[in-house]
């Protein structure tokens, strides 16, 4: 599994106690979310808009609070995923999971993300 190349094992235990946290059916409603922000995310994409606009910083800042859940908040794990990311690409990542992506929707988001955080 790539996570064991990512996270530490500490990392690793905090996840795992997060997600028996949570339960499997907050798990599968995230899981929901993001595929309903991919595909949010692909229609604004296709429709020219503006990672800065309204529409499209309303789905990053859904998409931070999905990270942040998913982080506790806690910045070295936030690191650690977005080490993952960057290095496998979102795209692989995420078909692993069962949703379909492409590079260019991943830079779209990132740019999206960028805005939000005032990065651009």
């Amino acid at each position: 599994m790539i996570y064991e190349k990512y996270y530490t094992p500490e990392q690793l235990g905090q996840l795992e106690e997060h997600a028996g946290e949570v339960g499997e059916e907050r798990i599968q409603a995230v899981q929901q979310e993001w595929t309903e922000l991919f595909a949010a995310y692909q229609a604004a994409m296709e429709e020219g808009c503006d990672p800065a606009s309204d529409e499209v910083q309303d789905l990053a800042r859904r998409s931070a609070a999905l990270i942040q859940e998913f982080t506790g908040g806690d910045e070295a794990i936030a690191a650690s995923l977005g080490n993952m990311y960057k290095t496998e690409g979102g795209e692989d990542i995420s078909s692993s999971h069962g949703m379909n992506t492409s590079p260019e929707l991943w830079e779209y988001m990132g740019k999206a993300g960028a805005v939000l955080r005032g990065d651009s």
